[in-house]
């Protein structure tokens, strides 16, 4: 697997927005200016290891989400948890 910067600063806008932030918000929260915000999400440029981190930890998700897309294996765990859970209230209701 390849790091794609654009697809970062894509994953990274959609936390971002998920969360209700502007870029603006974003950029005070982290201590950076909007128009850096901006050039990453655009792929345009690509923030620091200590930026990686601090957005992970700010966003509560993995810097292997962030650089590559991997789910974070407990969040995979916890969607099928879920999954199973809706399937047998379905299930339920038909009994």
């Amino acid at each position: 697997m390849r790091f794609d910067v654009t697809a970062c600063g894509k994953r990274i806008q959609e936390l971002r927005k998920s969360h209700g932030l502007t870029q603006e918000q974003l950029a005070e929260k982290l201590r950076v200016t909007c128009k850096y915000i901006q050039r990453i999400e655009a792929g345009r440029a690509m923030g620091s290891i200590e930026l990686l981190i601090d957005i992970s930890l700010f966003f509560n998700v993995s810097t292997d989400y962030l650089l590559l897309g991997k789910e974070h294996q407990q969040k995979v765990v916890k969607r099928h948890l879920q999954e199973t859970i809706l399937l047998l209230q379905s299930l339920e209701q038909v009994l």
